[in-house]
């Protein structure tokens, strides 16, 4: 099975929507993880802005409900209290192509483990030179022998699997798909969409990069949220079209089926004008009949996968079609708004392999994390900074919290879904006892800032150890009382937080208080207990996290 499928299906599980909410652009998404962790498998809209579940933005900034919208993801509409359409957030291969397909230097040192446990952490004379800081070792937890090795991941080979490669600790096959826009020309540098994919003026704000939910989103979103006007009556019927000519390489189709009778569509694009630029557009719920047999006839890779209880007659399809469909600047790529059930509006994501890459933490965490293999998603960055200076400097204008409210004035306008400061506790924690590999969100924890108020510090709890759960909170740089969590080290002391407000509790605090303790650079220590900061501090039963 691919571990796409895999984390869908975990994924799946999580879902809620929120209103626009209080300070974090409280978007709820739908449970599916954004591209970014691994996702961590899909990008997910990731936040309910319309009141459907999200488009990945809040709607003010409070919390819708606080309720799952459907268990699905959403439809990354402002919050209008409706759940999305159930289907996976974007979260779909960026490309579907292998890292390299074979090692760097040719082959592992014997082709087997020296000893069945990493040599010392760094490669044999005879394994492929890796690049720093990842230095591979020889052989993973498992006892598989390194087959290459990239900049951030190291893929061992598996007795087991005979076409698929094995990353990091991980202990499942996962099939390598060839680069289907391998072919296509490198960009230009000063390569830029000459056009927005959909008119301006019908756009009511866009949420930046780095929104926060614990439904679906506990880390950072890697992707923008698009919200058609009105957030407060019938938003407009418009187009999404190519924004310059360009490819279609990639389709995704999730159908909801209550009692044997199709409820809700949802789709997923992915599309270049040249190699190292792509854009998809997510959680969009009508594409041309016309334009869906295009994509379907001219597949090289075609999977479906029936997600629930099909003997119910209640259950999801979810199908994916790689493939390479070229399209003209304007060709009509989706229809959104208009009265459509959750289409307020949709995610956009977008990656630019002609930077460096995003130095997480961990880089691990997010290679193949939305299901590919091409190292994309630590490419993922600001859909609007990809347009010429006019239509960027309108969309631009447009960031912020709902309804353009509150817009971003912080830079980088655009957010930041990378949040990871080495060596601190602020950015992406996922549960220690797991295997390095695709994660749930219940198993993540974020602690990083705002994406429209970056002032703000967010504890966004997955679950596990303390029911899922967003506080946001104006953060000390003194003392050990709610301190910013960059200034949380590894200096020994137990770090206590308290009086934070739930940002989908209409006002209310989160109860008791949350201990924080930094045992090492990258590991963490995390326990809620029902007190107070003014009393005694100490552990008595931590959950353990690691980067």
């Amino acid at each position: 099975m691919r571990r796409k499928h895999v984390l869908f299906a975990m994924l799946l599980a999580a879902s809620g929507f929120a209103a626009c909410g209080p300070g974090s652009t409280g978007a709820v998404d739908s449970g599916t993880p954004d591209s970014g962790t691994s996702d961590s498998g899909t990008s997910d809209s990731g936040t309910s802005d319309s009141g459907t579940s999200d488009s990945g933005t809040p709607d003010s900034g409070t919390s819708d409900s606080g309720t799952p919208d459907s268990g699905t993801s959403d439809s990354g509409t402002p919050d209008s209290g409706t759940p999305d359409s159930g289907s996976p957030d974007s979260g779909t291969p960026d490309s579907g192509t292998p890292d390299s397909g074979t090692p760097d230097s040719g082959s592992p040192d014997s082709g087997t483990p020296d000893s069945g446990t990493p040599d010392s952490g760094t490669p044999d004379s005879g394994t492929p030179e890796c690049v720093a800081p990842n230095n591979c070792a020889s052989v993973n937890a498992a006892g598989y022998p390194l087959d290459s090795c990239l900049v951030g991941r190291c893929v061992y080979l598996s007795p087991t699997c005979t076409s698929a490669r094995q990353y990091g600790d991980t202990t499942e096959c996962v099939p390598a798909d060839p680069d289907p826009i391998a072919g296509l020309p490198s960009c230009a540098t000063t390569f830029s969409f000459p056009i927005s994919p959909v008119p301006v003026e019908n756009l009511s704000y866009l949420v930046p990069l780095g929104n926060m939910n614990p439904f679906g989103h506990p880390l950072p979103t890697d992707h923008m949220y698009w919200e058609l006007k009105d957030p407060h009556g019938p938003w407009l019927d418009t187009t999404i079209v190519a924004p310059a000519d360009a490819t279609i390489f990639y389709f995704e189709s999730t159908t909801t089926y209550v009692s044997a009778v199709v409820t809700t569509k949802d789709f997923a694009l992915k599309l270049a004008p040249c190699h190292d630029v792509r854009l998809e557009f997510a959680h969009i719920k009508d594409v041309p009949d016309s334009l869906q047999t295009q994509l379907v006839a001219s597949a090289s890779v075609a999977d479906c996968m029936p997600m629930g209880n099909v003997a119910s007659g209640s259950y999801q399809e979810w199908c994916r079609y790689s493939t390479t469909l070229p399209v003209s600047q304007g060709t009509v790529l989706a229809h959104v708004g208009g009265g459509r059930a959750n289409s307020t509006g949709f995610d956009v994501h977008a990656v630019d392999l002609r930077g460096a890459a995003l130095p997480f933490a961990n880089p691990l965490r997010y290679y193949g994390s939305s299901g590919d293999d091409l190292p994309s998603e630590l490419h993922k960055g600001c859909a609007s900074d990809l347009f010429t200076t006019a239509v960027r400097s309108s969309l631009t204008g447009l960031l912020g919290g709902c309804c353009g409210a509150n817009p971003r004035t912080v830079t980088p306008v655009c957010g930041a879904w990378m949040q990871d400061l080495p060596n601190t506790a602020q950015g992406n924690w996922y549960l220690a006892s797991l295997p390095l590999g695709p994660t749930d969100s219940a198993s993540q924890l974020g602690l990083a800032h705002d994406n429209v108020d970056p002032t703000q510090a967010v504890l966004d709890i997955g679950g596990g150890f303390f029911a899922a759960t967003l506080a946001q909170f104006t953060p000390l740089h003194s003392g050990t009382r709610n301190r910013d969590w960059s200034d949380v080290t590894a200096d020994g002391h137990i770090y206590c937080y308290d009086n934070l407000p739930d940002a989908y509790g209409n006002g209310a605090l989160v109860p008791g208080r949350f201990l924080v303790q930094m045992p090492g650079g990258t590991a963490l220590n995390i326990e809620h207990q029902a007190t107070s900061c003014s009393d005694p501090i100490a552990f008595t039963s931590p959950t353990s996290y690691r980067r």
